[in-house]
C-alpha cells in the first residue's frame, strides 16, 4: 500500500487549521453549486486542492467521500422538492448509468491510481473547460432521453474518466444527457443519484493506494452534505438558461485559474 503525506505550504506534512477551514468552505460552496447548478464537484475540489498547494493524490479518497455526501443530500432534497414523487424511469436510467460506470472502473483505475498529481490537475482543468462549453448547448428536447444502450454508453465513458482522473463524472453525465435531449433539472437529478454509487466505488481503490486522510474528510464531508442540501433547496429557483451559464462560468474560471498558476502545482 502506497501512502503519501498531505503536503501543505510550510506545514511540515500536517494540515493546518487554516487549510482545514479553506477545505470546508470550498467543499460547502462547491457542493452547493454542484447540487444546484450541476457544477463538476470532484474536478473543482481537486483543482482547489492543487491551488492550495496540497498533495492532490493524497486527498482524492476524501474528496470522493465528500462527493458521496453532497450527491446523496442533493438527491434526497431534489426528491423532496418533487413531493417525493420521483418517476421510476428517472431512477432506472440513473441506475443504468451507475452500473455501466462501475464496469469501466477496473481498467481505468489501473491508470488512475498511478497518475501524477499535476497530470490529474491539468486533466481535470481541461475537462472543466470542455464541460463549460458543452453545458451551454441546448438539449434537443424538453426532457426526453435515449434508450438504455445510450445511458449505458454514457455511464461507461463516465467510469473511465472518473477512474483515471478522480473527477469528471458530473460534466460527462450531464453533457451526455443534454445531447440526448434531457432537460437540465432532470439531468442534474439523475447525475446526483448515479454519483452516489460511482463515487463510493471509486473512493476505495484511491484510499487503498494513497490512504484516507481522515482529518481532511472530517472537514469536507459535513460541509459538503450541508452544501448539497442548500443547493437542492435552491434547485428550481433559477431559470435553466441562467443555471447553465452560471455553472459554465464557474467551471471555466476555475480551470483557467488552475492553468494560469500551473507552474506551482
Amino acid at each position: 500500500m502506497r501512502r503519501e503525506a498531505i503536503r501543505v505550504p510550510g506545514g511540515g506534512g500536517v494540515i493546518g487549521a487554516w487549510v482545514g477551514v479553506l477545505l470546508a468552505a470550498s467543499s460547502f460552496t462547491i457542493a452547493l453549486l454542484y447540487s444546484w447548478l450541476g457544477l463538476a464537484y470532484a474536478s473543482s475540489l481537486i483543482l482547489v486542492s492543487g491551488l492550495l498547494g496540497l498533495d492532490v493524490n493524497g486527498l482524492v479518497a476524501a474528496i470522493l467521500l465528500s462527493q458521496v455526501a453532497a450527491a446523496a443530500a442533493g438527491t434526497l432534497q431534489a426528491g423532496r422538492a418533487r413531493g417525493g414523487r420521483v418517476p421510476a424511469r428517472s431512477l432506472g436510467e440513473a441506475a443504468v448509468m451507475a452500473s455501466a460506470a462501475l464496469g469501466g472502473l477496473a481498467a481505468a483505475l489501473l491508470v488512475g491510481v498511478r497518475l501524477p498529481g499535476h497530470a490529474r490537475v491539468y486533466g481535470n482543468a481541461l475537462l472543466l473547460l470542455a464541460a463549460a462549453a458543452t453545458n451551454l448547448a441546448r438539449g434537443r428536447g424538453g426532457g426526453g432521453g435515449g434508450g438504455v444502450a445510450r445511458y449505458a454508453a454514457a455511464g461507461a465513458a463516465t467510469g473511465v474518466v472518473k477512474g483515471v482522473l478522480g473527477g469528471g463524472a458530473t460534466p460527462v453525465l450531464i453533457a451526455a444527457q443534454r445531447l440526448l435531449g434531457v432537460g437540465i433539472d432532470e439531468a442534474v437529478f439523475k447525475t446526483l443519484a448515479a454519483e452516489v454509487v460511482i463515487c463510493s466505488a471509486v473512493a476505495a481503490p484511491y484510499a487503498a493506494s494513497y490512504g484516507l486522510h481522515a482529518w481532511a474528510a472530517a472537514c469536507m464531508v459535513p460541509a459538503s452534505a450541508a452544501g448539497g442540501v442548500l443547493g437542492g433547496l435552491a434547485g428550481r429557483r433559477m431559470g435553466g438558461r441562467v443555471r447553465r451559464a452560471a455553472a459554465s462560468a464557474a467551471m471555466a474560471c476555475l480551470a483557467l485559474l488552475a492553468v494560469a498558476v500551473g507552474g506551482g502545482l
